[in-house]
């Protein structure tokens, strides 16, 4: 294939997208939805049981913004797209070590780790509906889709028997990072109920019971703690919002 069929192409497959994308936007603005989303959710956490023990979650949430274009005119299928930040946090038993000291694995985990996590993430969704948003007050959905996470700083808090030892941000990593070290990606899979508008099917609320589930375990690395302190994660929770 020459050079200019791939610019030729290229240039048709970007005019497609255009017009699908534009098209609803441009004739019927009821095609385009905004959805606000508060949400809270328990974690499933494993950890490198060989240099630590113990882990329980934090509490955790959600706070997300999605934009949801319909794809058909009956108002069932639909692509959603946005901005979450997820705040999570788990808790357990290591070892730390003191500057310029011997690291001895003796399987003691006398230290208690506390991890605030910040993660900000951005999901492609696909959307079904059972029923017509445009011809049913309520209507029950299921979506699933991708994430491309990001992570923040964490906050990090070490005890030793109740008393502080350790406190600081700490910049988490991915074992399997994406491009970047603290790039990754994972999916959400959700069922959920709204209620519709019947003139605009815009305005409503949702209610929506979901997993987030990730691709790569996270990496905990500083000069005191153990080395190859991997943390993955699986989170269950109940997402309740609005639409506009």
């Amino acid at each position: 294939m020459t050079r200019t069929s791939k610019y030729l192409i290229t240039l048709v497959l970007c005019c497609q997208c255009f017009v699908i994308f534009s098209y609803p936007l441009k004739h019927n603005r009821k095609r385009f939805v905004q959805r606000f989303g508060l949400g809270a959710f328990y974690g499933f956490y494993k950890i490198n049981q060989n240099h630590s023990i113990n882990p329980t979650p934090r509490a955790a949430a959600l706070i997300s913004y999605k934009s949801e274009i319909y794809l058909d005119h009956r108002k069932q299928s639909s692509l959603m797209f946005g901005l979450e930040y997820f705040y999570h946090g788990v808790n357990f038993n290591s070892y730390y070590f003191k500057p310029d000291s011997l690291k001895l694995y003796d399987k003691s985990f006398s230290y208690q780790y506390s991890l605030g996590i910040n993660e900000l993430a951005l999901p492609l969704l696909y959307k079904y509906s059972f029923v017509s948003d445009k011809e049913a007050l309520f209507s029950p959905y299921l979506f699933l889709g991708y994430n491309f996470r990001f992570m923040l700083p964490t906050t990090s808090l070490v005890r030793l028997n109740g008393n502080e030892i350790k406190r600081e941000n700490v910049q988490m990593s991915f074992k399997n990072p994406l491009f970047l070290n603290t790039l990754n990606s994972g999916v959400q899979i959700a069922i959920g109920f709204q209620k519709n508008n019947y003139e605009s099917s815009n305005s409503g609320f949702f209610v929506e019971l979901m997993c987030r589930a990730n691709f790569s375990p996270y990496l905990y690395q500083t000069n005191y703690s153990a080395s190859s302190l991997f943390i993955n994660n699986t989170h269950l929770g109940l997402n309740l919002g609005f639409k506009l």
